[in-house]
């Protein structure tokens, strides 16, 4: 093995240190240059990126507020395409509405008039049949009561034929 002597002066050592501590501030100022770069340029980035969603949140507020107008212009457009179509159908189907409620209402006074109708025919029925069956009575009487009056008279004719001829026999014999 071999032995290295080490000579080192202070000089060398000396040398070193200002190498070193040049070489230190050399590091320092370029990580100085590099962290202001840095931060020069993460600025930036953060600028564009801010400048960025800046303009995407006006192209989303602008499409969302065109957007929003299109739909309200729509509805408008739909709203007023139903209130046509009622209409329409409306205008079509009224006189149709008249007609059906006029056949209705005609119906039913119809069916009122035959229900009444159909009463009085009852009524007069009941009446006339109220009315035969009291001239029916009438006329059983009447002759029941000319039952007895023919009764009567035929008594009496029998009655007074029976004496003429017991007097006509009376005097047919006192004669004879």
């Amino acid at each position: 093995m071999r032995e290295y002597s080490i000579t080192v002066s202070f000089s060398d050592i000396a040398s070193n240190r200002e190498h070193a501590v040049q070489q230190m501030n050399f590091v320092h100022k370029t990580l100085d240059e590099f962290e202001r770069d840095f931060v020069n340029r993460l600025n930036t980035l953060g600028d564009n990126l801010k400048h960025q969603i800046n303009e995407e949140g006006a192209f989303v507020r602008a499409q969302w507020s065109a957007n929003h107008e299109r739909m309200d212009h729509l509805e408008g457009m739909i709203n007023k395409e139903r209130d046509d179509r009622i209409k329409y159908h409306d205008d079509r189907l009224n006189p149709i509405r008249g007609q059906v409620k006029s056949i209705q209402d005609g119906l039913v006074k119809e069916k009122k008039d035959r229900i009444a109708g159909e009463k009085k025919v009852l009524k007069q029925i009941h009446d006339e049949s109220t009315n035969m069956q009291n001239d029916i009575k009438k006329e059983s009487l009447l002759r029941q009561e000319k039952m007895g009056d023919l009764d009567d008279f035929l008594t009496q004719d029998t009655n007074l034929t029976t004496k003429f001829l017991e007097n006509f026999e009376t005097d047919a014999t006192k004669e004879a």
